[in-house]
């Protein structure tokens, strides 16, 4: 063999030896999936709009809106409060967290998160009606139903 030839066995050696690390082991017929295969199918239904596969946030709100409707306000707050951790920067989320303080007459901290939800609201008229007339129930609920009747006034009807 001349010096050429054995230089490309030696590199298709070599590169038949790196490809065959880097390729999936073969499956047997155990019947058994990959342990990555079920997320990647599960990925697969949501990018295909499969509506039974919900998003950790869709069942964060499932499930507060159903410990609402069962006046069950420490439990909504306490998911609410994993929905915020998720999107921190949703003026919905802080509305709604506000409004379950309201319920449990937490005044303070249901005043706090409806200005939060303001200040996130910014650019979004209807999320800032909604943000301001939660404002309106807290300020009525501590008393200050002079402030309270400006803001429904001003917020309640309008539109973008």
């Amino acid at each position: 063999m001349d010096s050429c030839t054995l230089r490309y066995t030696g590199l298709i050696f070599i590169i038949s030896i790196y490809s065959g690390c880097s390729s999936s082991p073969v499956m047997q017929n155990s019947g058994q999936e990959p342990i990555g295969s079920s997320i990647t199918k599960k990925q697969a239904k949501t990018s295909l709009g499969n509506t039974e596969t919900q998003t950790a946030e869709s069942s964060l709100l499932t499930t507060a809106n159903n410990s609402t409707r069962e006046k069950n306000y420490s439990q909504a707050i306490v998911v609410l409060e994993r929905a915020i951790r998720l999107s921190p920067r949703d003026p919905n989320l802080w509305i709604r967290l506000s409004d379950g303080y309201l319920r449990q007459e937490r005044l303070n901290l249901a005043e706090q998160y409806a200005r939060k939800a303001i200040r996130l609201a910014r650019g979004n008229i209807e999320l800032q009606r909604s943000a301001w007339l939660q404002l309106a129930n807290v300020l009525e609920k501590m008393g200050n139903r002079k402030e309270a009747d400006r803001l429904r006034k001003k917020y309640r009807y309008k539109t973008s």
